[in-house]
């Protein structure tokens, strides 16, 4: 049996790191929809920036998913390019703000 990762996220503790990964991709949402209530397009393009940070964040995860054998690397081959296009999405936004 396998002991506990000890990562803690959104204030419990994850057993398997890919009980971790929904919780890793939350702040992308949450940050473009937080920074669109703000009052200036420099603020929103801030908030905008921060969830492409949140983006790279959730890659490794799945990087580091796929090398502990946690995840296949099917799987890995399939959720990859998803958040490389959330990225290049993100970063067009932001050039968008400026």
């Amino acid at each position: 049996m396998r002991k506990p990762v000890g990562a803690a996220l959104c204030g419990r503790l994850i057993e398997e790191p890919t009980e971790g990964l929904p919780y890793v991709s939350y702040p992308i949402p949450m940050n473009l929809m937080e920074g669109a209530h703000r009052l200036s397009s420099k603020e929103y393009r801030q908030f905008v920036g921060i969830s492409r940070g949140s983006a790279g964040e959730m890659k490794y995860q799945l990087v580091l998913a796929k090398d502990l054998n946690y995840i296949s690397g099917d799987q890995y081959s399939n959720l990859i390019p998803k958040y490389e296009r959330v990225s290049q999405m993100l970063t067009k936004l932001s050039k968008s703000l400026e």
